[in-house]
C-alpha cells in the first residue's frame, strides 16, 4: 500500500483551496477526512499505550480485537466507519495494540496473549518469533 505522508496530503488539499467544481470539493472532502482520520487513528494508539502489548515495539501498530470478534468485518467499510468501531470497542476494553508481527503470531493463537507470550500457539506449534 502506497501511504501518502500527512504532509503531502496538506499541501494537496492547500493546492485545491482555490480550485472550484464538483471533482475538487469531493477530493478536499476525502483529504479532510483523511487527515481526520489520521489524527483520530494516533490519539487512539497514544491511549492504547503506543506500543504493542506483546513486544513493546512502536513500529508497524495494528489494532486487534481480544477477545476476536467474528462479527466485525475490516473489508466493505470506509475508513471513518472502521475507525469509529475501533473507539467503539477500545471504549469497551476490547481493543489492543499489537505490530504486524505478534498480530501474525496471535491470528495462529486465536488472540490469545498467554499463549503469544509464552511462544505457543492454540495448535501446540511454537510461534516463530
Amino acid at each position: 500500500m502506497n501511504r501518502r505522508s500527512d504532509r503531502a496530503l496538506q499541501r494537496e488539499l492547500k493546492e485545491l483551496e482555490g480550485v472550484t467544481g464538483q471533482a475538487a470539493a469531493r477530493r478536499r472532502n476525502h483529504l479532510r477526512q483523511t487527515l481526520k482520520c489520521r489524527e483520530r487513528r494516533a490519539k487512539l494508539i497514544a491511549d492504547l499505550g503506543g506500543a504493542c502489548d506483546c513486544c513493546g515495539s512502536t513500529h508497524d501498530l495494528e489494532f486487534d480485537h481480544y477477545p476476536k470478534r467474528a462479527d466485525w468485518e475490516r473489508r466493505g467499510v470506509n475508513q471513518w466507519v472502521r475507525q469509529k468501531r475501533y473507539e467503539a470497542d477500545a471504549a469497551a476494553g476490547n481493543l489492543r495494540l499489537l505490530c504486524s508481527r505478534c498480530n501474525g503470531a496471535a491470528g495462529g493463537a486465536v488472540g490469545n496473549i498467554d499463549a503469544i507470550q509464552n511462544g505457543v500457539a492454540k495448535n501446540g506449534k511454537p510461534i516463530p518469533f
